[in-house]
C-alpha cells in the first residue's frame, strides 16, 4: 500500500511539472503569456540547449526606495582588521566614500597615496558577489584590483579595502636578532631582600640591597649587605655598559666563570669584557648545580654563602631538590644547614656553580678579566686588596648544531691553570664534560649527562677536584677549592599507573667522611573526581646507617579559594640501630585570594603528628605591588628535647624612580621595570596591567604603580579598565625596551565617558542629517532624522561637518547623567562664526 501511494505521488509531481513547463514555453517560443507582474523582471528562454535565467536591473514595484542612494556609517577593514569607521553613500550596485582621504590615512604602508585615493574616490563597485556566505565557501572575500578596490557587505555595513601590492611599501619579515637599544633616561632601582630565621636559641638575618643607577645601556651598580654574622659589607661597585653583544665592567666585582665549575669566587679590583647572549631575542641558556637532600622529616634548609644567610625555606620529608634560584651567578662553596622536625641540626657543604651552556652557532662567546685580588674581612666595609694579580680569558664555540667546545686560561701570582671541555647533544641525551689541570698538579673533572630512553629519564652528575695543597685554607685566598667529590644518579619512569623514582648520591669534602644515600619512591593517583583527589605514596631511603620506610595516602580537596590536604602514613625508622614505627598524620588548610590593592595572598595552617614530634604552625604569603613576603611560624613538641618555637621568612621590595617619579613595590624582584601613572580628576576606576598580553598586576588612578620586569627584554604594555564605570583612555599598546637599571614611566589620562543620545536640529528646526561629528571620542554621525548617539569625555562644544566642511556647532546645555547615559530631546546646532574658509 505504501509503495502504491509513493508511486502515485511521484506521478502527480511529474504531470504538474510538465504542465508548468508547457505554460512557460509555448510553441511560439516567447513569454507573452507570462504573468504581467513579472514581465519587467524576468526574460526567460528555456530550451533543451539553454536553461539560463536572465535578470533585468531595477527594483520591483513598491521597492524603488531601496535602490535610491543611502548614507550611513560603515566599518572599514583592511587586512581583516578594523581600521576605522567612515560615512559612505551606497546603492545596490555602488558605494561612494564621503571622505576618501580618511580611508587612505587609515591604511598603513601606502607608498602612492595619490593613486590609491583616486582609485577609492567616486562610485565604486560593491563586489557583493565576492562575499563569503558560508564558512566552507572558497574563492571569495578577496580582490586583486589594478590599484585599489572594495567588497561591501550591506547586511553588516562592513567594507573591506584591497590594495595592489605595487602601491604598498615593502614589508620585510619582522625578525630582530637583538633587542632594540634603550631610550630610557636617568633612572634608579633599589632592590632589597630580607632573609631571617630563628628559634628559642638563636636568630639570624641578612639584609641585602642592590642599587642601580641607569642611563640607556649604561649603569653604575652598588651591592651591599648587612647580617648579624658579618656586619655590613660591600660586594660590588662598578660601571657597566652593554653594546650589541659586548658587556664591559670596571670597578670592584666578583670574578665569574663562563664554562668551569672548578674555581672559588675571587673578588677583583679591575676590569672585564665579555660577549653574551643577554641582548639576543632568540635564545637564553643558563645552567646551575642541582642539589638534592634526603630529609627524613619536614625540615628547614638554610643556605649560607660567605657565612651569610642567602635563602631559607621549609621542605617536606623525602629526597628534595633545593631551591637555588635566588643565588647569584658564579661558582663558590655554600653551606646548607638542615634542621629537622626534632630540632636536630646538621650541615653539609657543596660547591655551587651557575654557568652558560652551548653558545649560538653564529656567535662564539669570549671573555677576559684582569685585576687585583681582594679578600673580605669581618669588620671591613670594603674588601682588602693584596699584592696579587689575577687574569683569565677563554672562549666557547658551537662546532656543530649539537657539539660545542670551550677552553680557558687562568694565571695569577701563585698558579696557572688550563681548562677545556665540550657539550654534545644526542638523540634524547646530552653529555657535558670539563677537565682542569694546574702547574701545581691540581686537577679536576666535571661530567654531566641526561637521557630519555625506554620510557625513562636518567640523570648523572659527577664532579671531583683534587687539590694538592690542603693546608691553610682558612687563612689564604685559594683559587682552587678544597678537594671534594660529588656524585648523583637518578632515574624515573611511569609504572603501574603511577611514577617510580630512584635516586643515589655521594658527597665528600676534604678529609670528611663521605655521605652516601639511596632512595626509592612510588606515587600513584587512585581517585580523582571534580575537586577531590587521593594519591597512594610509598618510599624507602637509606643514608649511611639510617633507614626510613613510608607507606600512606594523600587526600586533597580544592574548592574555589580553599584547599584542604591531609597525609596519613605508616612510618618505620632505623636510626643507627634504634628502631621506631608509628602512624603519622599531616594536615594543611590554605586560603588563597587576589585583590587589586593587596595582590595575591594566602593564609595557611598546618598540624603534624610524627613518630618523634608534634607541631602546629601558620604560614602567610603575599605578592602585591608593595612587594613579596613569605612568613612561617611554628611550635614543635619533641619527645626527646624541649619544645621549640621557630620562625623563618623572606621579604623583598624595590624602590623605582624615573622622570622625577618615585614608586615603591613590584611583585617580583628585578633590575628593571616600568612605573604606571594613571591621571584623572574625576574617576578612581581600577585598571589591570597587561605585559605581553598577560595580566601582570593592578593600577589605580592617582597612584604610581611599579611593574618589575626582567632586563634585556622588549615588552608590550597595555591597561584595561576593571571597574563598573565607563572611561576613556588611550588603549594603544606601549612598547619599551629595558636594560639593567632602566625604569620607564608610562602615563595615561583617564576620563569618565558619558553616552549622549539626542536629536540635532538647525535653528529653523529642520534635522541636521548625515553630518559627521569632528571632536567626539569615536566616529559618530547623525542619521536622516538628525538623531545620534555619541561618547563624550567633557562638555566642550561639538562640531559637525559635511563633505569635510564645518557645518554647525552644538553648545551642550546642563544635563543629568544616570549610569553613564544622558538623554536630550533636541539640541540646536548653530552656524559656526568666524571660522577660516579653509576649514
Amino acid at each position: 500500500m505504501k509503495k502504491f501511494l509513493a508511486y502515485a505521488i511521484l506521478f502527480v509531481c511529474i504531470c504538474s511539472f510538465a504542465k508548468a513547463e508547457e505554460n512557460a514555453n509555448p510553441e511560439s517560443g516567447n513569454n507573452s503569456d507570462a504573468p504581467s507582474e513579472f514581465k519587467h523582471l524576468v526574460d526567460t528562454e528555456v530550451t533543451h540547449q539553454d536553461t539560463s535565467i536572465k535578470v533585468k536591473p531595477g527594483a520591483p514595484p513598491g521597492f524603488e526606495d531601496l535602490a535610491n542612494p543611502q548614507t550611513t556609517a560603515v566599518d572599514v577593514y583592511y587586512g581583516d582588521r578594523l581600521v576605522g569607521t567612515t560615512l559612505a553613500t551606497y546603492t545596490p550596485e555602488t558605494i561612494e566614500f564621503d571622505y576618501p582621504e580618511e580611508i587612505v590615512s587609515l591604511i598603513p604602508r601606502i607608498e602612492n597615496f595619490e593613486a590609491v585615493q583616486e582609485a577609492l574616490s567616486g562610485p565604486l563597485e560593491t563586489n557583493a558577489d565576492k562575499l563569503c556566505l558560508t564558512e566552507i565557501q572558497r574563492d571569495c572575500g578577496f580582490l586583486e584590483p589594478a590599484v585599489a578596490g572594495i567588497i561591501f557587505d550591506e547586511g553588516y555595513f562592513r567594507l573591506t579595502v584591497f590594495i595592489n601590492a605595487y602601491y604598498l611599501e615593502n614589508q620585510n619579515i619582522a625578525y630582530s636578532k637583538f633587542i632594540p637599544e634603550s631610550e630610557t633616561g636617568f633612572s634608579t632601582i633599589g632592590s632589597n631582600n630580607i632573609s631571617f630565621s630563628g628559634n628559642d636559641n638563636e636568630d639570624n638575618y641578612t639584609f641585602a640591597s642592590s642599587e642601580i643607577f641607569g642611563y640607556k645601556q649604561s649603569r653604575f651598580r652598588f651591592d651591599w649587605d648587612l647580617s648579624n654574622t658579618k656586619n655590613i659589607s660591600v660586594n660590588n661597585i662598578s660601571l657597566q655598559n652593554d653594546k650589541s653583544v659586548w658587556t664591559s665592567e670596571a670597578g670592584v666585582f666578583k670574578s665569574s666563570t663562563r664554562n668551569s665549575s672548578f674555581y672559588n669566587e675571587i673578588e677583583l679590583l679591575g676590569a672585564r669584557l665579555y660577549s653574551s647572549t643577554n641582548t639576543r631575542t632568540d635564545l637564553d641558556y643558563s645552567y646551575s648545580t642541582d642539589i638534592f637532600l634526603f630529609l627524613s622529616s619536614p625540615s628547614v634548609v638554610e643556605i649560607y654563602k660567605d657565612e651569610k644567610l642567602a635563602a631559607a625555606q621549609e621542605y617536606e620529608a623525602g629526597n628534595q631538590q633545593i631551591d637555588t634560584r635566588h643565588l647569584p651567578n658564579g661558582s663558590y662553596p655554600i653551606t646548607l644547614r638542615i634542621t629537622d622536625s626534632q630540632g636536630v641540626t646538621r650541615e653539609e657543604e657543596y660547591f655551587f656553580a651557575k654557568t652558560e651552556l652551548l653558545p649560538p652557532k653564529d656567535q662564539p662567546l669570549y671573555f677576559a678579566e684582569l685585576g687585583k685580588i681582594g679578600e673580605s674581612e669581618q669588620d671591613n666595609l670594603f674588601p682588602k686588596f693584596i699584592d696579587k694579580y689575577f687574569g683569565r680569558a677563554g672562549a666557547s664555540y658551537r662546532l656543530q648544531d649539537n657539539l660545542g667546545a670551550n677552553f680557558e686560561l687562568l694565571q695569577s701570582s701563585d698558579i696557572g691553570v688550563i681548562q677545556g671541555g665540550g657539550v654534545y647533544l644526542g638523540n634524547q641525551y646530552n653529555i657535558q664534560s670539563n677537565l682542569m689541570y694546574s702547574n701545581e698538579g691540581d686537577w679536576g673533572i666535571d661530567l654531566n649527562g641526561q637521557m630519555k630512553k625506554f620510557g625513562s629519564q636518567f640523570n648523572l652528575n659527577y664532579r671531583k677536584v683534587d687539590n694538592n695543597d690542603e693546608s691553610n685554607f682558612e687563612n689564604e685566598i685559594s683559587i682552587i677549592p678544597q678537594s671534594f667529590t660529588q656524585a648523583s644518579f637518578s632515574a624515573s619512569r611511569a609504572f603501574a599507573g603511577g611514577t617510580i623514582n630512584f635516586r643515589a648520591r655521594q658527597n665528600k669534602r676534604g678529609e670528611n667522611d663521605s655521605v652516601d644515600s639511596i632512595g626509592l619512591q612510588y606515587r600513584r593517583p587512585i581517585y580523582r573526581k571534580n575537586r577531590y583527589q587521593i594519591n597512594f605514596n610509598t618510599s624507602g631511603f637509606i643514608e649511611d646507617d639510617d633507614m626510613s620506610i613510608n607507606l600512606g595516602l594523600t587526600f586533597t580537596r580544592s574548592a574555589n579559594s580553599f584547599q584542604l590536604s591531609s597525609n596519613t602514613r605508616y612510618t618505620y625508622e632505623d636510626n643507627n640501630g634504634i628502631t621506631d614505627s608509628d602512624v603519622e598524620y599531616f594536615g594543611n588548610a590554605v586560603y588563597s585570594d587576589q585583590d587589586p590593592t593587596f595582590g595575591k595572598y594566602s593564609l595557611g595552617l598546618h598540624v603534624n603528628d610524627t613518630v618523634s614530634s608534634k607541631s602546629v604552625g601558620a604560614r602567610a604569603r603575599s605578592q602585591s605591588s608593595l612587594g613579596k613576603m613569605d612568613l612561617l611560624l611554628e611550635n614543635i613538641d619533641n619527645e626527646t628535647s624541649d619544645d621549640i618555637t621557630r620562625y623563618l621568612g623572606n621579604a623583598s621590595f624595590s624602590i623605582f624612580s624615573s622622570d622625577k617619579k618615585l614608586a615603591w613595590g613590584g611583585e617580583q624582584r628585578a633590575d628593571s621595570g616600568v612605573i604606571i601613572e594613571l591621571e584623572s580628576d574625576a574617576t578612581d576606576s581600577p585598571f589591570e596591567v597587561f605585559v605581553n598580553r598577560q595580566p601582570y598586576g593592578y593600577a589605580e588612578t592617582g597612584k604610581s604603580t611599579v611593574i618589575a620586569l626582567r632586563s634585556y627584554n622588549e615588552y608590550e604594555i597595555q591597561i584595561k579598565p576593571r571597574g563598573d564605570e565607563i572611561v576613556h583612555f588611550d588603549d594603544r599598546v606601549r612598547r619599551v625596551t629595558l636594560y639593567p637599571g632602566n625604569v620607564e614611566t608610562l602615563s595615561w589620562e583617564v576620563s569618565p565617558i558619558t553616552i549622549l543620545i539626542s536629536n540635532a536640529v538647525s535653528e529653523d528646526g529642520s534635522p541636521v542629517e548625515f553630518a559627521k561629528f569632528e571632536n567626539t571620542i569615536n566616529f559618530a554621525a547623525t542619521d536622516a532624522g538628525g538623531w545620534f548617539q555619541i561618547e563624550i569625555a567633557d562638555r566642550e562644544p561639538l562640531v559637525l561637518s559635511k563633505q569635510g566642511k564645518p557645518l554647525c556647532e552644538i553648545v551642550l546645555p546642563e544635563f543629568e547623567v544616570q549610569q553613564g547615559v544622558a538623554f536630550l530631546d533636541e539640541i540646536v546646532c548653530s552656524p559656526i562664526q568666524d571660522l577660516p574658509k579653509s576649514q
